[in-house]
């Protein structure tokens, strides 16, 4: 909170190495988890798990050059589920099924919503590059719009960890409320940019980490690190085409 706000492209550097370093890893692990299924147990089945996964890929890609903006609200949707996902069920409780879900909603929803909320004007220039929108019409609906999530997200935080019945862990379910209010701190004080590169790189990446080791010991392979680090340079090299690619470009939008 003290320190100055980084320029922008100092925020791109933490972002980019942040990702590249922590975030990149952690998703070419889904084919050491795919391997802990079978689906890496014969060619075929190894070939059908490639042309999926690839293939949703590619209808991403796909969609996102044709409809930016349905592309990116469905990206954040379903990022907010999938981190929301990842830190409830790190937390170890098993609440009911209403109570697990409006955790899901409340964590997932934590980095996207707040550092929108905190930093209309930084978000509102990201978006618009990724939605190929204009800047200031985003900010103006964000800014109309934040107010109301804000207080509908304190409101379901505060009744999901205040449910009055019990279940198994419950006790130690301090722990998760003081990390949800700790990142959200951190979201308010810090720019988007950096404020992400935290969650996403030393919290949400790590904990997966953790849980895919959990999940593969006594399974472990040399074959998965093989393939887990063939992701990992196919994904490094499509990066820097990508980079090479803009560098003509405006230094922001590429």
């Amino acid at each position: 909170a003290a320190l100055p706000t980084p320029s922008p492209s100092a925020q791109f550097v933490v972002l980019g190495v942040g990702v590249a370093l922590l975030g990149f890893p952690h998703g070419a692990l889904d084919p050491l988890v795919a391997s802990i299924g079978g689906a890496l147990r014969s060619p075929a089945r190894m070939a059908l798990f490639l042309a999926s996964y690839l293939g949703l890929a590619a209808l991403a890609f796909a969609l996102w050059l044709a409809a930016p903006g349905v592309a990116l609200a469905a990206f954040l949707v379903y990022s907010g589920l999938h981190f929301g996902l990842g830190d409830v069920d790190a937390h170890g409780s098993r609440p009911p099924t209403v109570v697990r879900a409006s955790r899901v909603l409340v964590h997932g929803a934590a980095p996207i919503l707040h550092p929108v909320a905190a930093y209309p004007a930084e978000a509102a220039e990201l978006f618009g590059l990724l939605a190929g929108a204009d800047a200031t019409r985003v900010q103006a609906w964000i800014e109309s719009s934040a107010p109301l999530a804000v207080a509908a997200w304190v409101a379901l935080a505060v009744a999901s960890y205040a449910w009055p019945q019990r279940w198994p862990g419950r006790r130690q379910e301090w722990r998760g409320a003081g990390e949800l209010a700790l990142l959200v701190a951190a979201f308010w004080v810090a720019p988007p940019l950096v404020s992400f590169s935290i969650y996403f790189c030393a919290w949400h990446s790590v904990r997966h980490f953790v849980a895919v080791d959990r999940a593969v010991r006594g399974v472990f392979s040399l074959r998965a690190v093989v393939v887990g680090l063939a992701v990992l340079a196919g994904t490094l090299l499509l990066l820097g085409g990508g980079h090479v690619s803009a560098a003509a470009k405006a230094v922001a939008a590429a």
